[in-house]
């Protein structure tokens, strides 16, 4: 049961009764225990009359009313709009699961006035425990200062003195937290905006911010706080500095600043993270409305109600009340899609293909018609062009979009969460109740190639009204990687639109492609069974990618395993040559390549080195077993710099 205290039904005392009435304190008695026989009538009805009006309770009445309620009663004091008082009925769970019952009195201005008259009440009524939900450590002090009964007390925020346990709410801790995770995704240039309302949790956080920014080099750790937040226009002008600087990410105190942030972002062209990561130094449910969802550091406030809820009972319930400690609670991140790897390059990779899962089953042998077969092992992992060159992508550091289809079921969200582990964009991934996720059921033979069994699913509805309510992306892209998976119909509008836009085409073709789309493509990138299949005959791969060059591809890239590559375009007719690795697995290499060629081309590297980055890419994902397992991320490519370099300058000499 939850009984919420009125200030007006705060009892006054006997001196209250007694100056309102203009008698003694002696008379009210003498009226109160009908002792009042010398009692003019006049005055024993006016003090009869204030009574009345102040709905005054005499103590010995209080007294005999609350004698058995004492020690089932917990108290919960908070201000009307503090981060705890929501909680209030998580509080009233733990509390009535304990056997007892829950007061709540709410502070109002003039605060003092208000915990004034909630210890009267609670005092009187013998409270066993009250818990402080308050937020200025000024009234937490006066509340202990008032508390002459020696309730136990337990602070959900400030430590002071007269208080058993205090769970401390460490606002410093947050905006390290966050700022520290920013750092850890390869920011420097990192802006912080607070509420100067808050100053106490303003100050905090800033402190914070600058604590973790001391973890940086005095070159890169530039400070960028913006306090005069109380318009509009002034955290817009903030923000415009802030982009002057080249700030990467911006750490916002409240939720709200983050939702302004959002809008001022926005109107001023940059995307959140592509172009620049958000994180909030507070939870709220109205932050998964956000687009991208808001990822945050906060306090989970539902644990710590129930730890001090139980702390509490137990010094009720063991009489001591004597021993006093401090509980510092720790900020935890709360995943969303706000955040990723600073963009060094500023340019944007779209992704656009068949989403599947693989299903892969190992057998000794292909099975013959007729015959059964134990597999040896089963695997389920994501799969589909699309979404292993979205996620090779995503792990070499490019800023990664992705288009595409899936099904309302598990599998789509195994599929969405692996994209976001690799910090791919996924809200326009369309979500289909009419079929399920597409699926790659594949037999790996002990010796032999693989045989492959498709399930279209989703895949299969993908269309151009799929397509057309992310048509932004095409405008806001610099490269595209399209896979010919898809139907002719959707190739051909998707290389139309890029074309328009001005986006360059990433294009590994498995059947021939019409004379008309060739100009059209940046890219073409088959194999050498790919490349016959588009310029059927007995030529050489290079007068077969000449054709091809002539025919008005910019530049052709024919793969060759682990014979390397060969380039043709204005500038090359070159053989890149494989790098020696130990090779375990070769399937996903192809994906990984082009992955890497776009990802290393966006962040502005000259074509041919871009190539020989995307043969090292390619020849590390050989050595692992497996597609998505093998995909090498940008430490790994990072510890080959100086090779590749040497490899790009042996080519380009």
């Amino acid at each position: 049961m939850i009984l919420v205290e009125k200030f007006q039904e705060v009892p006054y005392d006997i001196r209250d009764i007694a100056s309102a009435a203009h008698v003694s304190v002696a008379t009210v008695s003498k009226v109160i225990n009908h002792k009042d026989s010398e009692i003019s009538n006049e005055t024993r009805q006016r003090v009869l009359s204030v009574i009345k009006e102040y709905q005054y309770t005499p103590y010995a009445n209080i007294q005999a009313s609350f004698q058995t309620f004492h020690k089932q009663t917990i108290a919960f004091i908070t201000e009307k709009n503090s981060a705890v008082s929501k909680y209030v009925f998580d509080i009233e769970k733990n509390v009535s699961k304990a056997g007892y019952s829950l007061v709540v009195c709410t502070v109002d201005a003039p605060a003092s006035d208000s915990i004034r008259k909630h210890m009267k009440l609670l005092d009187a009524r013998k409270t066993g425990g009250i818990l402080l939900g308050l937020s200025d450590s000024r009234l937490i002090e006066e509340t202990a200062s008032l508390n002459y009964s020696h309730i136990p007390l337990i602070s959900l925020s400030s430590s002071v003195s007269n208080v058993c346990s205090t769970f401390l709410l460490d606002y410093k801790a947050v905006s390290v937290k966050a700022v520290e995770e920013l750092i850890h995704l390869g920011h420097k240039n990192i802006g912080c905006i607070v509420d100067p309302d808050d100053s106490n949790c303003a100050d905090a956080c800033i402190a914070g911010y600058q604590n973790a920014l001391s973890s940086l080099s005095p070159y890169s750790s530039k400070h960028h706080i913006l306090t005069q937040t109380r318009t509009h226009k002034e955290i817009e002008q903030g923000i415009q500095a802030m982009l002057q600087e080249k700030v990467t990410a911006i750490f916002c105190q409240t939720v709200q600043l983050a939702y302004i942030t959002y809008e001022i972002l926005k109107e001023k062209g940059y995307y959140i993270p592509n172009n620049i990561s958000v994180i909030c130094g507070e939870t709220s449910p109205f932050a998964n409305y956000l687009m991208p969802v808001l990822t945050s550091c906060s306090f989970s406030h539902q644990n710590i109600i129930s730890d001090a809820t139980e702390a509490l009972i137990r010094i009720i319930e063991k009489h001591n009340i004597t021993k006093t400690s401090t509980i510092r609670v720790h900020p935890v991140i709360h995943d969303g899609e706000s955040i990723a790897p600073p963009s060094s390059a500023g340019k944007q990779i779209l992704v656009i293909g068949n989403c599947n899962t693989d299903i892969n089953i190992r057998v000794s042998q292909l099975p013959k018609e007729g015959e059964l077969l134990f597999a040896s092992g089963l695997s389920m992992i994501p799969g589909g062009k699309a979404v292993t060159q979205a996620i090779s992508a995503g792990k070499l550091g490019g800023t990664v979009y992705i288009l595409g289809c899936v099904g309302n079921d598990s599998e789509a969200s195994v599929i969405i969460n692996s994209l976001k582990d690799a910090y791919v964009h996924t809200e326009g991934l369309s979500v289909l109740s009419s079929a399920a996720t597409g699926k790659a059921f594949i037999m790996i033979p002990e010796n032999g190639n693989s045989s492959i069994v498709t399930y279209p699913g989703t895949n299969a509805q993908y269309s151009i009204s799929h397509i057309r309510p992310y048509r932004h992306l095409f405008q806001t892209s610099d490269y595209c990687l399209v896979s010919t998976e898809l139907s002719e119909e959707l190739i051909d509008y998707i290389i139309k639109e890029c074309y328009r836009n001005n986006v360059k085409t990433f294009v590994k073709p498995i059947f021939r492609l019409s004379e008309e789309l060739l100009p059209k493509i940046s890219f073409i990138i088959p194999n050498s069974r790919e490349l016959d299949n588009l310029v059927p005959g007995d030529e050489s791969y290079e007068e077969k990618a000449e054709y091809l060059y002539h025919k008005g591809c910019s530049n052709v890239i024919v793969t060759l395993g682990n014979k390397g590559s060969y380039l043709r375009n204005k500038d090359y007719s070159i053989h890149i040559p494989a790098i020696k690795f130990n090779t375990v697995d070769s399937n996903g290499a192809a994906n990984c390549f082009i992955s890497a060629l776009a990802v290393a081309l966006s962040q502005s590297h000259p074509l041919l080195y871009s190539i020989c980055f995307a043969t090292y890419a390619a020849g590390i994902s050989t050595t692992q077993q497996g597609v998505m397992t093998s995909l090498p991320d940008k430490q790994q490519l990072d510890g080959y710099t100086d090779d590749i370099q040497d490899f790009y300058n042996s080519l380009n000499c």
